[in-house]
C-alpha cells in the first residue's frame, strides 16, 4: 500500500522526541538529518543527507569490495565527485594505499598507486620494492616516451633545489620554439650546452 500526504508539504518521519529525521519534499527530494544547519531545503538534488563528519557509511562483510557506480556517463559527460571547498582521499587504516584504475578492453587496470609512505608508482613499478623513489613510472612505451615535459614560455622543465629551498640548477632548452638544444645550468648562470647538430658540448660561465 502507497503512503500519502493529504496536503502540501511532503511527508516527514520523526523519532519519539519529536525531532524530523527523514524528510520528502513535495518534488521528491529526499532529506535526511538537520537540514537548518545550512538555513534552506536544497531542491536540486534528489538525495540530500545532513550531517558533521562521517555521513554517510557503506559496510558490509570483511575483506570485500564496496562500490558507488555512475550509470549512464560518457567521455564528454563522465562521473563526477565534487565539492563546493578543497577535497581529500584518504585511507583509514594504516599500510594502505590509493590507487586509480581504468578499463582497457573489458579488464581492470591499475594505473596509478599511492603508497601509505607517500610513494607514487605508475606501470609495472606498481607494488613492485625495487623501485623505492618518491615518483617511480616503469613500463614499456618502445618509441614512445615515459615523460613528455614541455615549457612554451622559458627554457626550464625540471628545477633542482636545496634544502634551503633556493634553486641551484635547471634541465631545459635553449629555446622554447624552433631547433632547440638541451641545456642543464645552474643557478650562477654556468652552463653545460649539448649541441643537437653533433656532440658538441660547450662550458658557459656567467
Amino acid at each position: 500500500n502507497d503512503i500519502k500526504a493529504t496536503g502540501s508539504g511532503g511527508i516527514s518521519f520523526q523519532t519519539d522526541e519529536g525531532t524530523k529525521r527523514i524528510s520528502i519534499l513535495d518534488a521528491g527530494n529526499v532529506v535526511i538529518g538537520n537540514n537548518s544547519l545550512i538555513g534552506t531545503l536544497p531542491t536540486g538534488s534528489a538525495l540530500n543527507i545532513f550531517g558533521d563528519g562521517i555521513t554517510l557509511r557503506l559496510d558490509g562483510s570483511s575483506n570485500a569490495t564496496k562500490s558507488i557506480l555512475f550509470r549512464g556517463t560518457s567521455a564528454g559527460n563522465p562521473g563526477e565527485i565534487q565539492a563546493d571547498g578543497s577535497i581529500r582521499l584518504r585511507t583509514e587504516d594504516a599500510n594502505t594505499y590509493i590507487s586509480l584504475h581504468t578499463n582497457s578492453t573489458g579488464t581492470n587496470n591499475e594505473r596509478v598507486r599511492i603508497t601509505a609512505d607517500g610513494y607514487m608508482q605508475m606501470g609495472t613499478s606498481i607494488n613492485n620494492s625495487s623501485y623505492s623513489a618518491k615518483f617511480n613510472i616503469v613500463d614499456n612505451a618502445g618509441t614512445s616516451s615515459l615523460i613528455k615535459l614541455r615549457n612554451g614560455t622559458g627554457n626550464k622543465s625540471i628545477q633542482l633545489y636545496g634544502d634551503d629551498n633556493v634553486e641551484y640548477g635547471f634541465v631545459g632548452l635553449d629555446t622554447h620554439s624552433g631547433a632547440a638544444n638541451l641545456l642543464l645550468g645552474s643557478a650562477d648562470n654556468r652552463s653545460i650546452r649539448m649541441q643537437s647538430g653533433g656532440m658538441q658540448i660547450e662550458l658557459t660561465d656567467g
